[in-house]
């Protein structure tokens, strides 16, 4: 049977007056959330909804990455009882014992609101679940946890205030961007759930003073651009920073989100300096460099790191070698326990189905096509690097997204947002003539620093520039360069800018690129329509 984004919606729509007219039934009600952006923020968005419908409070609960692991903590811990409504966001889909007892003793099956990959012989009787996700089917909506929040909560029966509105249409723009769903999928929302959010912050009115903190620290305020690349590089890290690397931190970022001191905000941004510290030292370590293959996807064990570092590690090396990767070290708080995460390239395969080809009887995963979490006994780990495959399924379409000239202004760059798994952000394959350049950085002469150095090269009116890469360049030399585009802003002042992977070497390809596709893309498009 087609369907459209419509039925879905109705689907949403339902299973929001179901969780209604349950939670104005219930004792008392419990949100378990996930520690990353995308649990962290539809928590923050579903918490409100459900007291604003019900007049009740809601306990958030954030798992531990280092104790409870992904999903449902232990129940025991939980503190239910008899009347207890519980509902899971991004996690739970596939959690049968643990909802089966959470059942027993509430008497109330649980809500599950999640969008990982599933088999269906594995989701319980016990469970009502808010997922479109079927083997079978690929004309489905991608949304993420955040995502389906977000329009569960613009079901509700009540008018919010304003900035709970402003509140919820910011906090689903960050969850849907930082979990890297599709933006163009005919079946969903999530293009104009992003790009409401990019106007609304643009806008910085009816803010609560949590958000206005966080986004105040993050640089939003004195952009004049708000994008994609903002979201994931200024802004999503912070949020999971803490989450990756303190015990309880996922709470620790939930609660100073929901309604926390300056204190506690500042907090998470030197968190997430500690997390850039900690990754860019593994990234440039020998370590590393010793194990990384560029010919065949990357299995690494790393024992000494923490195991919220490992899908930071992982992304860095599809990023430098352009393989899929699963990076994995022993699990802190479980001896003789291995944990992990991947991260998957373009062009292969789903990692999830990948992992269940793995055929060792401790192995545990989790995930979606593009990133996974993982464990299994320690006796088992070279198993897993012998046995972990994934199939190439095509043709890596960024081989073909290269424009020869980046001549294209700030507006109609950003008018080609929200960039996403499905519309990449345009890349530059060129030869250029170096007129300059200059380091830039905290001391970036003294060869006792290890923090990378950046060389900017403007050639044209457009800025090149590259980390650890400066002494490629000399004055007047041609040089070939490959990269993506970007929007720059400094002093007041918005120029296109290409941040180089690669110097020398480069093929080139004279296709129709992808930044032409994309404009002739735009100027046919008919405006979508807004959320029903």
């Amino acid at each position: 049977m087609n369907r459209n984004r419509s039925d879905y919606l109705k689907d949403i729509r339902n299973f929001a007056v179901e969780l209604h007219n349950t939670a104005i039934e219930c004792e008392d009600i419990k949100l378990i959330g996930d520690y990353d952006a995308d649990g962290i923020c539809a928590s923050l968005i579903l918490k409100p909804y459900l007291e604003e419908t019900t007049g009740k409070k809601v306990t958030v609960v954030i798992p531990d990455r280092y104790t409870d692991g992904y999903g449902i903590p232990d129940v025991s811990n939980l503190n239910l009882n008899k009347g207890t409504l519980v509902v899971t966001v991004d996690n739970g889909i596939e959690q049968t014992e643990k909802i089966d007892e959470i059942a027993r003793i509430t008497g109330n099956k649980v809500f599950v609101i999640d969008h990982h990959n599933y088999d269906k012989e594995n989701v319980s009787e016990n469970s009502i679940v808010l997922d479109f996700h079927e083997n079978t089917l690929t004309d489905v909506p991608d949304y993420c946890g955040t995502g389906l929040a977000y329009l569960i909560a613009q079901q509700s029966p009540c008018s919010y205030e304003d900035k709970l509105q402003t509140r919820m249409a910011i906090l689903s723009c960050i969850g849907t961007v930082a979990d890297m769903v599709k933006v163009k999928n005919p079946y969903d929302y999530n293009r104009e759930i992003i790009l409401n959010g990019f106007e609304t912050m643009k806008a910085g009115k009816n803010l609560d003073d949590q958000l206005k903190m966080f986004l105040d620290g993050c640089g939003t305020f004195d952009k004049k651009y708000i994008t994609t690349s903002h979201i994931g590089f200024d802004i999503a890290p912070v949020i999971n920073a803490t989450g990756r690397l303190v015990m309880n931190g996922g709470q620790k970022v939930f609660d100073a989100l929901d309604h926390g001191t300056k204190d506690d905000i500042d907090y998470l941004f030197e968190r997430n300096e500690e997390r850039k510290s900690i990754t860019n030292s593994i990234y440039a370590s020998k370590e590393l460099a010793e194990q990384i293959s560029y010919d065949k996807p990357n299995v690494l064990f790393f024992p000494s790191i923490s195991e919220g570092i490992c899908g930071l590690v992982a992304t860095k090396v599809v990023e430098r070698t352009g393989m899929p990767c699963l990076v994995f070290t022993e699990k802190q708080e479980e001896q003789g326990r291995l944990v992990g995460s991947g991260r998957n390239k373009e062009g292969y395969q789903s990692l999830y189905e990948a992992l269940k080809s793995i055929d060792i009887e401790s192995f545990k995963y989790g995930g979606h096509a593009d990133a996974c979490g993982f464990s299994l006994d320690m006796k088992d780990k070279d198993k897993l690097i012998e046995q972990f495959s994934i199939e190439k399924t095509g043709e890596n379409l960024k081989e073909h997204n290269f424009i020869e000239n980046p001549k294209i202004t700030p507006d109609e760059l950003y008018a080609l947002e929200p960039f996403g798994v499905d519309n990449p952000v345009p890349e530059v394959d060129t030869i250029v003539t170096v007129d300059s350049y200059k380091n830039m950085g905290k001391d970036p002469n003294d060869p006792t620093k290890k923090n990378p150095v950046m060389a900017s090269t403007v050639i044209d009116g457009v800025t090149y520039k590259t980390f650890t890469l400066g002494d490629k360049f000399a004055q007047g030399e041609q040089v070939r360069v490959k990269g993506t585009l970007g929007i720059n802003e400094f002093a007041g002042r918005c120029n296109v800018e290409v941040t180089i992977s690669e110097v020398d070497n480069l093929s080139r390809n004279k296709d129709l690129s992808m930044l032409d596709r994309q404009l002739k893309e735009l100027s046919e498009q008919i405006d979508l329509p807004t959320i029903e």
